[in-house]
């Protein structure tokens, strides 16, 4: 039987987090998105080289106001204690490309280094069973980057493929040509929140996602939810939720260009 699957395909954990407190706002942003009770809530966790958070829930068994169960190597179910509501979390790594692009590697991942040519961590996720997925993000998807992006579609070699959209899409931005050409291929676009490393921005966990439904596995979460999108391909994926409005798009980005310099 069918359920409701929230996914948020790009949730980051910064030192400065709450964790109880992130782990609140993606659950209570997902409900604020589908208030359904029994839909599963998942969410990928893509850690830079220099974050390893997953590990560390991993071996922390709790955290304050929730209980953390292994369901493999790669996937942890958290659970709320006031409510019992659950969100599992799958591993994932975002490797900065060759060309100045983002992979997401989601699953019992490879370790694969930066700057390694994007071609390369889409054909290594492949044969691994990872799922790669290329995140939009502000000034990447112009020009030669563009291309790139759109050559890839243009192949449409890995059945493991997928575009993300995130929050930090301004809602005022027509939809890039990318997804369109995606659409066309039957490459589906999934959406995430995307925090940035900000006190405070634990807060976004969650706030845009996407919903598919499925004959969800509790037993193998992690099996169930790779089978949901690499053979869900036909069915449609809602993608739902809250993006930035025009002033906070332009606060973030400055806040993110400030880090950078």
């Amino acid at each position: 039987m069918k359920s409701k699957v929230i996914l948020d395909s790009h949730l980051h954990i910064y030192k400065n987090f709450n964790l109880s407190t992130l782990f609140d706002k993606l659950l209570d942003n997902m409900l604020k998105i589908d208030k359904e009770k029994n839909a599963y809530k998942v969410a990928f966790l893509t850690e830079s080289k220099d974050n390893n958070f997953f590990a560390k829930l991993n071996s922390l068994r709790s955290i304050e106001g929730y209980n953390i169960q292994t369901n493999c190597s790669y996937c942890l179910k958290i659970t709320r204690n006031t409510d019992q509501e659950s969100i599992y979390l799958i591993k994932g790594r975002q490797v900065v490309c060759q060309e100045g692009l983002e992979v997401l590697t989601i699953g019992d991942i490879k370790y694969i280094e930066d700057k390694t040519p994007i071609k390369e961590v889409l054909k290594i996720n492949e044969e691994n069973n990872c799922i790669s997925i290329i995140p939009w993000g502000v000034g990447k998807w112009f020009f030669n980057r563009g291309n790139i992006v759109r050559e890839l579609i243009k192949e449409n070699k890995y059945n493991k493929f997928f575009l993300g959209d995130n929050s930090a899409r301004n809602g005022l931005f027509p939809n890039p040509v990318q997804f369109k050409e995606a659409e066309s291929k039957n490459i589906k676009t999934i959406a995430g929140s995307d925090p940035l490393p900000f006190k405070g921005e634990e807060k976004q966990a969650g706030c845009y996602c996407s919903i598919i439904e499925w004959d969800f596995d509790e037993d193998k979460p992690e099996e169930s939810v790779f089978q949901m999108l690499i053979e869900n391909k036909s069915d449609k994926i809602e993608n739902k939720g809250k993006r930035d409005h025009l002033i906070k798009f332009f606060k973030r980005q400055i806040q993110i260009n400030l880090l950078k310099h």
